[in-house]
């Protein structure tokens, strides 16, 4: 489950440096194949995570395809909840990335952020419960804004 935690985080923080590097600093547009991959990569582990999820919370490996199981991480669990945010802006990501029209970097940059963002949900969600369950992914989310406002303040400069 780590590996594709790992993953996950990897592919969608390369395509956030990407498609910021690209589109802010530089402002120009790339034809490479980079984001392709990193897009195909990151949906590829959304899913592995889950399927993870569910052979853990189930009674093994056998259950990390079965549906019933699958869906019942999704919709009972608080790391189900978190992981459809992830699941949607992995969505968003792959249809952005293999449109067929030149790549939106501005928007690319923002749900990949947002992507970012949806990461502070999952890991709470799995190990904590409680009080720090509910805290913590607002702490991140608040975290990460001053965090975007100081580099909103460099691009200014």
């Amino acid at each position: 489950m780590f590996a594709y935690r790992t993953v996950n985080f990897g592919s969608l923080l390369s395509l956030f440096g990407y498609y910021f590097f690209y589109g802010f600093l530089l402002r120009k547009s790339t034809r490479d194949g980079l984001p392709s991959w990193l897009a195909a990569i990151l949906m590829a582990s959304t899913i592995l995570w889950l399927s993870a999820e569910a052979a853990t919370a189930g009674d093994g490996p056998s259950d990390a395809i079965n549906l019933s199981v699958l869906w019942d991480v999704v919709t009972q669990t608080d790391f189900g909840k978190a992981w459809l945010a992830q699941m949607l802006t992995a969505i968003i990501i792959l249809i952005l990335t293999f449109g067929s029209t030149a790549p939106k970097f501005l928007a690319l940059t923002i749900v990949t952020s947002l992507g970012l963002g949806a990461l502070g949900f999952t890991g709470p969600a799995v190990m904590l419960g409680g009080t720090w369950a509910w805290a913590l992914p607002w702490l991140l989310a608040l975290h990460l804004r001053s965090w975007c406002c100081g580099i909103a303040v460099v691009l200014a400069l």
